[in-house]
């Protein structure tokens, strides 16, 4: 995407919280419904600062393991 379409790529925002599930992520995570799950909301941004991509993603609260790397440059 950097060479064909010439984007600079930024930066992401990541917000992690617990939520209580509908009906239907519940039932997709073979949970019930009002049971936490842990989201985590994605905002990618160009260097310009417009939005590139953004996602919201459910983990079962049992099940779910994270790995974070951070560049100390």
């Amino acid at each position: 995407m950097r060479d064909d379409l010439g984007l600079n790529f930024g930066f992401v925002d990541k917000v992690i919280h617990m939520e209580w599930l509908e009906a239907e992520p519940a039932r997709l995570l073979e949970l019930k419904e009002g049971d936490p799950a842990i989201c985590i909301e994605d905002d990618a941004f160009l260097t310009n600062g417009k939005l590139f991509n953004a996602s919201r993603n459910l983990y079962h609260n049992k099940y779910a393991k994270f790995y974070a790397m951070a560049s100390m440059r």
